[in-house]
This record gives structure tokens, C-alpha cells and sequence, in this order.
């Protein structure tokens, strides 16, 4: 693995960015800021889908003497980036974040709630199809990059299975469907507008999936079903659809599958009155 250095000015002086990443990516860096907030005061911020476990905020006043001094206070997630405030006697502060994200790592779009294999993106983008309620548009060709999402989670579920990807990543709004999930295709939200991921109660980030059809004869909101490979379905909202008489409410229904569920709320719909045994036998 190499790093690849890039400088970055600052109100309060030269800010110093390290990032590894093989040689030769073109990916941009993620950027630092550095602005002072009063005599000695600074506040440093980066962009939130940088993993905070791996970042390492370090700080010097002299550059020739190369001997940087890890920042001890944590940094605090505000809005859709980290910050952290220090404070210096010395005239002058030079900065540097140091990412340790591996090109090489597997990145599913977890807990972690981060990026760790130096994409920019909580997730991979090479295996992920992006869908939002509030810019996207079910059509061909669409859904394979962050700026041209698919509108529906059902028609981003069918992309996923026929290119080949297993992510389907989806933006914060809600999503008027019931979902049938193929094999191998997991749904991942919690992402905002600009495809920054955090927990599902952060402003902003919350993806809700209500019900509003028949799947397998009942009212389910989300149906994995012979599922050839597992799934996971994670940080969203579920809500059930009302039942109809003589049929069930479900948020979510696993059959004959391997269905994971992580930072997911359930939210059942109403019930109805079980059918008359005239309108039973009217129907046989």
C-alpha cells in the first residue's frame, strides 16, 4: 500500500493531508479543514464517511522537525462530518488527518458506518446500485452510479441482480412498495442526499419502507423468499401495510432464506376482521 500526500491551506496555517491509497488511483483525497476560532482556537473538520477508528488527526509547529503529536480528544460527528477543536500557545499550527483505509478491504456498509477501503463511499462502489425516492428514475442503464439513481427499491433490487451487484444502497426518503428480495442482493439504508450513511435516527437519514401491496397473498412489506445465498437488510425503517379481511400484516417475511436483519425497525400495520364463512365459500 502507498500514500499519497496532498497540501491543503487553512485560516490557520498549512494543513497537511495524508491519505493511503495505491499508486496510481486517481481518487481525490478527502479534504481537511482547518479554520481558527479565536486567539490559539482551531476547529478541524473531514468528511463523516471516513472511518473514525481508523483516522488519526495529528498536529506539529514545526514542520522541519517532522514530529507530530496525535490530537487526544475524539472527534464529534456533526452533521455530515467529523470535528474535533484544539487549542495551541504556538504561533502557528500545522495539521494532518492520517486515513488508514485499505484499497483491498471489503466494505459493507455496517455499524462502522464508514469507509475503509478509501472510495468515499460507506460501501463498494463497484458492487453497490444506488436508489433514491427524491432524484431517481427507474429506467435502463441507471442505478450504477451515485448521480444517476434508480427511483425505486424494487427496480434497484432487479438492476442489482442482473449486473451482478450485491449492495443496493439506498437514500434517505420513503418508499411507497413492497419488496421482494432476489438472492445475494442485500438493502442498506441510512444514506443522505449526498450519499453520506450514519444511523437511520440521524436527521437526514432515515429510509422508510411502507408496505402498500400484496406479496406471496398477504400484505408483507418485505419478502425474502428460496433465497439461493444470503441477505441482510439493514438501517431502515419497515412499516406493514393494513391487512384486508382473511389475510395477514407483515413488515418482514423470510421463507426458505438466510435473511440478516441489523439496525432495522419494524412497524406493524393494522389488522382486519377475519373473513365471513359466506364470503369463504362464495370464493371456493
Amino acid at each position: 500500500m502507498k500514500t499519497r500526500t496532498r497540501f491543503l491551506r487553512g485560516l490557520a496555517g498549512l494543513a497537511l493531508l495524508v491519505i493511503p491509497t495505491l499508486l496510481g488511483d486517481a481518487a481525490s483525497p478527502p479534504r481537511l479543514t482547518v479554520i481558527a476560532t479565536g486567539p490559539q482556537q482551531y476547529l478541524a473538520s473531514w468528511p463523516g464517511y471516513i472511518a473514525q477508528s481508523s483516522n488519526r488527526l495529528e498536529v506539529t509547529s514545526d514542520l522541519a522537525t517532522g514530529t507530530w503529536t496525535p490530537v487526544p480528544d475524539a472527534p464529534v460527528l456533526s452533521g455530515n462530518r467529523f470535528q474535533v477543536a484544539v487549542s495551541s500557545a504556538a504561533p502557528k499550527l500545522f495539521f494532518r488527518l492520517r486515513c488508514d483505509c485499505d484499497p483491498n478491504a471489503v466494505d459493507l456498509p455496517d455499524g462502522l458506518f464508514a469507509d475503509v477501503d478509501c472510495d468515499e463511499f460507506d460501501g463498494s462502489l463497484a458492487a453497490a446500485v444506488f436508489v433514491s425516492a427524491a432524484t431517481g428514475t427507474d429506467g435502463a442503464g441507471r442505478g450504477l452510479t451515485p448521480d444517476q439513481p434508480v427511483k425505486t427499491i424494487s427496480f434497484g433490487t432487479q438492476v442489482a441482480a442482473s449486473a451482478g451487484r450485491t449492495q443496493v444502497c439506498i437514500a434517505a426518503g420513503t418508499y411507497h412498495e413492497s419488496v421482494q428480495m432476489p438472492g445475494g442482493v442485500s438493502l442498506y439504508g441510512g444514506y443522505d442526499v449526498n450519499w453520506i450513511r450514519a444511523p437511520r435516527t440521524a436527521a437526514g437519514h432515515a429510509v422508510i419502507i411502507q408496505g402498500n401491496g400484496s406479496l406471496d397473498g398477504q400484505a408483507i412489506a418485505v419478502l425474502a423468499a428460496s433465497l439461493t445465498s444470503p441477505a441482510e437488510l439493514a438501517d431502515v425503517v419497515i412499516e406493514a401495510a393494513t391487512a384486508t379481511a382473511g389475510r395477514g400484516s407483515y413488515a418482514v417475511v423470510a421463507r426458505s432464506a438466510t435473511l440478516t436483519l441489523s439496525r432495522v425497525t419494524l412497524r406493524a400495520g393494522d389488522g382486519a376482521n377475519g373473513k365471513s364463512a359466506a364470503d369463504d365459500l362464495a370464493q371456493r
